[in-house]
């Protein structure tokens, strides 16, 4: 498809039904922290581009929020499959271990569907 698309839920399972059934295979999510975590908690997420330029922030200026880990072990893991300079910058090209890529995804399908439920029997 050519142009912009779209949509008028946030339910991004939804969407990204809509766009495998265009033929859209690949997404490449550019966006701030609420719409990273949001892709990773849901369990959209394969792989991640991280750029650290060599700059120093303070304050409260995050790249992701609440992605519910609470302890190092919980953490999800990365597997790093680039490592290279662009610019003064250096990326980093990553994909999300599978085992846990596949466990996040089960237990937010878990979640999805107790949600439902709740609002099913409200």
């Amino acid at each position: 498809p050519e142009g912009v698309l779209e949509f008028t839920t946030h339910d991004l399972h939804s969407i990204m039904t809509d766009l495998f059934d265009l033929g859209i295979r690949s997404l490449f999510v550019e966006g701030g922290p609420t719409l990273a975590s949001a892709f990773i908690t849901a369990g959209l997420v394969d792989e991640v581009v991280v750029y650290l330029a060599p700059l120093l922030l303070g304050g409260a200026m995050l790249s992701l929020t609440e992605l519910g880990v609470t302890t190092l072990a919980a953490a999800l893991r990365l597997e790093m499959t680039t490592v290279g300079s662009v610019g003064s910058d250096n990326m980093i090209v990553a994909r999300l271990a599978v085992e846990q890529h596949t466990a996040h995804a089960e237990t937010e399908a878990d979640n999805r569907e107790e949600t439902v439920d709740v609002h099913r029997n409200q």
